[in-house]
């Protein structure tokens, strides 16, 4: 059963950071998920807070780092778990192929821009 846009109040897992259950919370409150979805948005949100902390480590060491008997710099070693990550993410937004949810604002005509379009997804 696909995700309907029937949202109904369901707790973030424990253990989720602030990007985490920001996200649980916006998908949540938009979507009712069958529960393969919702393992697959537990995931995603574990996911988006593994590449937040790894973001934190690369930003405090640097791109690159020394070896550990002081070889020469090189990537540091964090950089291809943030490619797997991301693309985890990807992968997992795919499978969970959530509907557009309907726009918060209906169309709005002006007088400036007759054709403008004002899509309240934030």
């Amino acid at each position: 059963m696909p995700a309907s846009l029937q949202p109904k109040t369901v707790r973030a897992p424990k253990g989720l950071q602030a990007r985490g259950k920001a996200t649980f919370k916006r998908i949540t409150s938009i979507y009712e998920l069958s529960p393969s979805e919702f393992v697959l948005l537990v995931e995603l949100c574990r996911t988006l807070d593994r590449i937040d902390a790894i973001n934190e480590r690369i930003a405090g060491d640097g791109l690159t780092v020394t070896g550990a008997r002081g070889q020469l710099p090189r990537a540091h070693p964090l950089l291809g778990a943030l490619t797997q990550a991301q693309r985890t993410v990807s992968e997992l937004l795919a499978e969970l192929d959530l509907p557009m949810p309907p726009p918060k604002q209906k169309p709005v005509e002006t007088p400036k821009s007759p054709a403008a379009v004002v899509l309240a997804f934030s």
